[in-house]
């Protein structure tokens, strides 16, 4: 009798998967409710596991788009982004609030580890500081991964004269029309903690 793997919570599926040598038993559905539970809560996992029958639950159809959930891709995200970033270079005050208003919604969320709750207005604020403590810096674009709504972005911190000051991330939610909502900074990264 082949030795069976001893039974977690969540993983009960999976302890009987062969009955004989070359024989599935319940190992295709087993391997279906778990790809399945992946994407369910905890108690919907157990509900679909214990059923027997092991049939995946099917999601609602979304039958107009005002149902359907936001979802960017990367390179939307990473659109998004350029624009915010732009608002960060040598411009005028003038093109900041113009950068801002368009990229930014009015009753954004931002965090920073400097400010645990903000707006846009701190944003704008955040900008301008930054210019003047590194006079003609800017950030680049290091790379972005998007999910949903959500993305994840590496800043790189470019003094004036080129060289590499700092790198860290950014996560941005973003609204269906396009603007930023929510706005959480991270501080440069280290190598090691």
């Amino acid at each position: 009798m082949p030795r069976r793997p001893p039974k977690r919570p969540g993983h009960a599926a999976v302890a009987q998967t062969t009955s004989a040598p070359g024989r599935i038993h319940r190992g295709v559905q087993s391997l279906a409710v778990l790809v399945l539970c992946a994407g369910l809560s905890a108690i919907s996992c157990a509900e679909v596991a214990s059923r027997g029958d092991a049939k995946p639950a099917t999601r609602p159809e979304i039958h107009n788009q005002s149902e359907r959930p936001n979802v960017i891709t990367n390179q939307q995200a990473w659109d998004v982004y350029s624009k915010y970033v732009a608002g960060w270079t040598a411009i005028s005050a003038e093109q900041r609030m113009r950068i801002s208003t368009e990229i930014i919604a009015p009753d954004a969320h931002y965090s920073t580890p400097r400010h645990a709750s903000g707006g846009r207005d701190t944003i704008i604020a955040d900008m301008a500081a930054f210019q003047d403590r590194f006079p003609g810096g800017h950030f680049e674009i290091g790379d972005v991964s998007a999910h949903h709504d959500v993305a994840l972005l590496t800043w790189v911190l470019v003094q004036r004269d080129g060289i590499v000051f700092a790198k860290g991330h950014d996560q941005i939610r973003v609204s269906p029309e396009g603007k930023i909502v929510e706005l959480t900074t991270f501080a440069p990264s280290v190598v090691r903690p």
